[in-house]
């Protein structure tokens, strides 16, 4: 006998396979995720028709107010042949329905060769698939360019869509519209060209013919073009008029000498004016963070572009499923799941889906890697770095819930840039243009405490290739409170190292005469565009002006009259101050959601950490990829989590505050 819970694990799984997958009939429209009216044809048969259909059409309306068809019929007297008049009726709603309802109109006109049994059949879109139309039918509807990004699994069909889609607008929708194929090789876009191609045969209904060249077809009734290029040899698409664009593959465009798929998109789009009915979709697979196609998902993502984004994930595929005999077996399934799999059962995955995907893993080696980058279960998954991520998914999760926009975006500036004035009068100049102070809770300046502000700093370089030089300021108030600490300022910009450590000191000074934290030398120069071997110097100018620097030097040896080293000093011969011991510290911290982050920055960071193959730790390759924020933030929690617990400052122990923070 199951327990009460288990009977509830099974309840919500049968809850999740009939949302995820409900049943489907694009003949009739039952499924369909566009909003649908219904009309009845009859005592047994009723369709549901799209909305803005009906709206369009006022003998369809007409007919929905009376009741449906017999109603209207039997209820019209001006009608004399009422059989002959259904007949025409139902005609001309299934024309009309060509030109409305893509659904009904590919599973009429479309044809696909089936990936299962090689059969060419009426294409039947799939849910997933669906949710994809979905989007582009929203743009449309609204009459606005139609615009998608698409974030998929393996062998989903996007292509097939987003090329049939096309071929719907081309023959059904306009005259003399054209488009174009461009996918990462010849070979692959003339795979797509070669799904309207057949579809288009099968159904009989246009012709094709060359215009020159086999990658450049005509549909000779309605006047549109299609043509066929890749980014290796695109001059067929460039300068050429077109309505309509489908990028495949985007995520394995490759930059090189020659190539930029920036420039290349941009030189293709640049002919397709921003009007309705126009379309450009953008597909692909991901592979990492550093790509081009991840740089347009971003931007998509966070509303810095003109294209929609839409993700897929495997579970949310129908046929990525395995039946199980009985709700005996799959609990059994259940009770056994890995970490992992309770992660995916958390998402919203079928218990069948999970062991698809548990069974699927092994096909390819038990490659946890590989899964992720081509059966992705979340987008983060999606840009996984196609070497080994450091931060598990599971602990970015753990701090991605706190991160929120800044309240304050701008500067800090004193009198100066440097020395005494630098900090005299120290102010933060909101909006400042390009500034690159994001500040989440200004310096608390109500409750005195010793030990309460750290500001951490990784260096960087002067120009716009380099690394960011990156200042993080870590409220540890928390901590007086049982609580952790939390991250309430980031600087990240590009600036010479003497002047980006005086920024450093300014925001220091302005948290309170915070404990400042500056990584004193290039970590692991071999992964880093840093110009950080010149803090030397950079130390003996702050020091008279600023005196709550780190010193990474034992007390015992100050003694011995040595100078203290200022600084935070990483390297493979200082094994607690390695970088291999600030991840560490930082994933422990991540795991048990050690600390308070807001900043995104820390995020992207985080996903394209990767293991490298040297051995090294660091951001995966790529133009836009960096772990600056990383750094400055490991070296401020594992200093942090070295000196004195923050602590109020009364009248009583006042006289006892000589120096707010220090090594030991």
């Amino acid at each position: 006998m199951l327990s009460e819970a288990e009977k509830k694990v099974i309840r919500e799984n049968e809850r999740r396979k009939k949302n995820l997958f409900p049943d489907y009939n694009p003949l009739t429209g039952v499924g369909s995720l566009e909003e649908r009216v219904a009309l009845v044809l009859d005592s047994k048969h009723t369709i549901y028709l799209p909305k803005e259909m009906v709206d369009r059409y006022g003998i369809i309306k007409e007919v929905v107010g009376m009741g449906g068809l017999q109603k209207y019929v039997r209820g019209n007297k001006n009608i004399k042949e009422k059989e002959k008049w259904k007949k025409a009726f139902l005609l001309e709603l299934h024309k009309a329905r060509l030109r409305n309802d893509f659904e009904y109109w590919a599973i009429k006109k479309a044809w696909i060769k089936h990936k299962q049994t090689q059969r060419i059949v009426p294409f039947r879109l799939d849910v997933h698939q669906r949710y994809i139309v979905h989007e582009l039918e929203k743009q449309r509807k609204a009459r606005k360019p139609i615009r998608l990004i698409i974030l998929k699994a393996r062998q989903l069909g996007s292509s097939t869509i987003s090329t049939l889609y096309m071929q719907w607008i081309a023959t059904q929708l306009k005259e003399n519209w054209s488009f174009a194929i461009a996918a990462h090789t010849q070979t692959a876009s003339n795979t797509i060209k070669r799904i309207f191609e057949l579809s288009m045969k099968m159904d009989g209904e246009f012709r094709l013919k060359n215009l020159g060249s086999p990658l450049v077809k005509q549909i000779e009734e309605r006047g549109s073009v299609i043509r066929v290029g890749s980014a290796v040899k695109p001059d067929s698409l460039r300068g050429e008029d077109l309505q309509m664009i489908h990028y495949s593959e985007v995520g394995i465009w490759k930059r090189t000498r020659e190539t930029d798929p920036d420039d290349l998109i941009a030189s293709i789009s640049g002919s397709v004016l921003p009007d309705a009915d126009t379309c450009i979709i953008m597909e692909s697979t991901a592979k990492s963070k550093g790509s081009f196609f991840y740089e347009q998902w971003d931007k998509a993502k966070n509303g810095e572009s003109v294209f929609v984004p839409v993700f897929v994930a495997w579970w949310q595929v129908e046929r990525y499923q395995i039946e199980m005999e009985d709700d005996k077996e799959k609990i059994e399934f259940y009770r056994g799941l890995d970490d992992y799999g309770r992660f995916l059962w958390k998402m919203g995955a079928t218990l069948e889906g999970i062991l698809w995907y548990k069974e699927k893993k092994k096909t390819l080696g038990g490659k946890t890697q590989k899964m992720k980058n081509e059966y992705p279960s979340t987008e983060e998954e999606a840009f996984t770095s196609v070497g080994e991520r450091v931060f598990d998914i599971e602990y970015v999760e753990n701090i991605k819930r706190n991160i929120r926009e800044p309240k304050f975006i701008g500067e800090i500036s004193g009198d100066g840039k440097k020395g005494r004035m630098a900090l005299e009068n120290i102010r933060f100049e909101e909006n400042v243009e390009n500034g690159g102070l994001r500040v989440w809770d200004m310096p608390d300046k109500e409750i005195r405490m010793t030990n309460r502000y750290i500001v951490s700093m990784d260096i960087g370089g002067r120009s716009e290739m380099a690394d960011y030089s990156v200042i993080r300021v870590i409220d540890r108030y928390w901590r007086s409170e049982g609580g952790v600490d939390e991250f309430v300022a980031t600087w990240r910009g590009h600036l010479d190292v003497d002047l980006a450590v005086w920024k450093a000191v300014q925001i220091a000074k302005a948290y309170n005469n915070a404990l400042l934290v500056v990584e004193r030398n290039t970590i692991d120069s071999q992964h880093q565009k840093t110009d950080g071997v010149h803090t030397f110097t950079v130390f003996n100018e702050i020091v008279p002006f600023y005196e709550n620097i780190y010193a990474d030097t034992d007390p015992q040896r100050v003694k011995e009259g040595l100078p203290p080293k200022y600084g935070f000093f990483t390297g493979s011969g200082s094994a607690k101050n390695s970088k291999q011991a600030i991840v560490d510290n930082l994933i422990g911290l991540m795991r048990e959601s050690g600390f308070i982050e807001h900043d995104r920055q820390m995020i992207v960071e985080c996903d394209q950490f990767v293991y490298k193959k040297d051995g090294g730790l660091g951001a995966e390759e790529g133009k836009n990829n960096h772990d600056d924020v990383i750094m400055a933030s490991g070296i401020g929690l594992l200093v942090s989590n070295r000196i004195d617990m923050p602590k109020e400052i009364t009248e009583e122990n006042d006289f006892k505050v000589i120096k707010i923070g220090s090594r030991y």
